[in-house]
């Protein structure tokens, strides 16, 4: 069986990808294009090769919403909801 999931951003995967890089993001604002996929490869191989994930209050809540496609997808995966 063949595993797929989609992960639909509120407002563009630059939102994602910026913030997996560590920046600070909302999911009102544009962020920058990539020109070249390796400018972000980096960041989108270590959300994908994570057994854990860790759900801070600054996850961008689309891809906090992402998290339950991902465990249905993915069961020996898990999200952890972190307290503020």
């Amino acid at each position: 069986m063949e595993r797929i999931a989609i992960f639909i951003p509120k407002r563009n995967v630059e939102t994602w990808i910026h913030f997996l890089m560590g920046e600070d993001v909302n999911e009102t604002d544009e962020y920058k294009k990539f020109s070249a996929e390796s400018e972000c490869a980096s960041a989108v191989a270590r959300l994908a090769a994570k057994s854990e994930y860790w759900l801070t209050a600054d996850v961008p809540p689309s891809l906090r919403a992402a998290c339950n496609e991902l465990l249905r997808i993915f069961p020996t995966r898990r999200c952890v909801e972190l307290a503020d």
